[in-house]
């Protein structure tokens, strides 16, 4: 079933829906949306329809990518005493992965970027959540440090976002090869 054009896909059943990332092949597509109740709800598109994600316990929830085959989507959510806390949501489970707002996930959905508190930030299955900078450092120029990441190359090889450059005394978008 092949959709041009731009087609619809729906609220969660409030008033706005927004997209923000969608697999591979389109099949997939991630975002967030109000529910009935006002609240704003991750979900998960598909030719099926919405689904909701639900939460880590709070009210909201807000999805921000998807994995290359649509099957880990990754974002933030509220806890129960109302805290941002990143998650990664696969097989019907979210997964609180911290203070992390994650922002994108590989192809394969092992590794997470984004930020928390001023400083770019790497999950991943097998050491967890930890600043990109400290386990970059040696690619980075003294003084420098990196602030948001906001994408990872489906391969996990590149991350991009932005940083202050200490060399040119500004800030500015990065490039990070993790295997040079």
């Amino acid at each position: 079933n092949t959709v041009t054009g731009a087609q619809g896909l729906g609220t969660l059943g409030g008033n706005a829906g927004y997209a923000t990332s969608v697999s591979a092949d389109g099949a997939v597509v991630v975002g967030y949306g109000s529910n009935a109740a006002g609240a704003q709800r991750a979900f998960r598109w598909t030719q099926t329809g919405m689904q909701d994600l639900g939460t880590l316990g709070g009210r909201e929830s807000l999805a921000y990518g998807v994995s290359a085959d649509g099957q880990t989507i990754v974002g933030i959510s509220r806890d129960s005493s109302g805290r941002w806390q990143g998650f990664r949501w696969r097989n019907g489970t979210m997964q609180s992965l911290g203070a992390i707002t994650a922002r994108s996930v590989s192809a394969d959905g092992e590794v997470v970027v984004g930020s928390a508190n001023g400083m770019a930030m790497l999950w991943d299955t097998q050491s967890g959540l930890r600043p990109l900078q400290l386990e970059y450092a040696p690619l980075l120029s003294a003084g420098s440090t990196l602030i948001e990441a906001y994408a990872i190359s489906p391969n996990k090889r590149y991350i991009v976002g932005f940083g202050y450059n200490a060399q040119t005394r500004r800030r500015e978008a990065f490039l990070l090869d993790t295997e040079p």
